[in-house]
C-alpha cells in the first residue's frame, strides 16, 4: 500500500515538472515530506533504476500483476484516446512508454520495432504511451501525438517526428538537443502538414494543453506498470526498461502467441 502511495506522489511531482507547470511550494514541500517519511518507515526507494545498455543479454523484468491499481476512467474520450500503431485486432500488444527526445526510444523505433513489425506483421501492434522526461518540449510533442490521433494521423505523426529527430540530430550524435526546446508548435505543425487535415485545429490543440490529462493518465499507468524511464515496455504481464536484444522481445511475444 505504501509503495502505491509513494509511486502516485512521485508521479504527481513528475507530471508537473515534465509538463513545465509550476507547483505551489507548500504543496510540493508537503508531498516531499510524506515521501521521505514513507521511505524512512518502509525502506522504499524511488526512481533508482540501474538500466541495462542496448548490448546487454540481461533484462530487468517484473510482473505487472503486482502493479495493478489504476481505476478505469469513466470518461469515454480517455478510453478511446489510445495511440495504436499496427492492426487494432492484433493478438499481442507491445506497450511502449516514450519521450520523443529520448535517444534510445528513437533507436528502438528504427531497429527492434521495425524487425518486430516485419516478423509478426498483423499479429503484433504497439500502444504508445506518454512519458515526458527530457526537454521542455517533451510534453508538447506528446500532446501533438494525441492531437494527431484525433485526426486519424497518429502513425504518420509518430514516424515523422522520430525521423526528424534522427535525421537532424541523433544520426550525427548531437544529443545536446535532449535538453533544448526544438519541437516547437510551429515545427510540429509544419511536419504534420501533409497528413493532418485541419492544421489550425491541430495547432490549437497542441497550444491549449487540452491533452495533458491523457499524459497524466499515462504517467499513472507507468507507475502501476513499474516503469521509471524510457523506453519502457510492457508485454503481457512483464514490464522492463531500456533497450534490449531483439531476442527478449521475441521470447515475450512468442509466449503471448502460444
Amino acid at each position: 500500500m505504501y509503495s502505491i502511495i509513494s509511486q502516485r506522489l512521485s508521479t504527481y511531482l513528475n507530471i508537473n515538472i515534465a509538463k513545465g507547470q509550476e507547483m505551489n511550494k507548500s504543496v510540493a514541500t508537503t508531498l516531499l515530506a510524506i515521501l521521505i517519511f514513507l521511505a524512512a518507515g518502509t525502506g522504499l526507494y524511488f526512481l533508482n533504476y540501474d538500466g541495462e545498455d542496448e548490448n546487454s543479454n540481461e533484462v530487468a523484468i517484473s510482473s505487472s500483476e503486482e502493479n495493478q491499481g489504476v481505476s478505469e476512467n469513466s470518461n469515454p474520450e480517455v478510453i478511446e484516446s489510445t495511440l495504436i500503431i499496427g492492426s487494432p485486432n492484433a493478438k499481442v500488444t507491445v506497450i511502449e512508454y516514450i519521450d520523443y527526445k529520448c535517444p534510445n526510444c528513437n533507436k528502438f523505433h528504427r531497429g527492434a520495432a521495425q524487425k518486430i513489425t516485419t516478423e509478426y506483421d498483423s499479429q503484433v501492434n504497439f500502444e504508445i504511451r506518454a512519458y515526458p522526461a527530457f526537454g521542455p518540449d517533451s510534453g508538447r510533442a506528446l500532446r501533438g501525438a494525441y492531437c494527431a490521433n484525433d485526426q486519424n494521423a497518429f502513425t504518420d505523426y509518430h514516424n515523422t517526428v522520430m525521423n526528424y529527430i534522427w535525421d537532424n540530430y541523433y544520426s550525427s550524435e548531437n544529443y545536446q538537443i535532449e535538453i533544448e526546446d526544438i519541437l516547437t508548435t510551429d515545427l510540429l505543425v509544419e511536419l504534420s502538414g501533409s497528413y493532418v487535415a485541419d492544421s489550425e485545429s491541430f495547432r490549437q490543440c497542441i497550444d491549449s494543453e487540452s491533452k495533458n490529462y491523457l499524459i497524466d493518465r499515462d504517467l499513472l499507468l507507468a507507475a502501476d506498470d513499474g516503469i521509471r524511464g524510457t523506453p519502457g515496455f510492457v508485454i503481457g504481464e512483464q514490464s522492463f526498461i531500456g533497450l534490449q536484444p531483439i531476442s527478449v522481445f521475441n521470447a515475450l511475444i512468442d509466449r503471448q502467441l502460444q
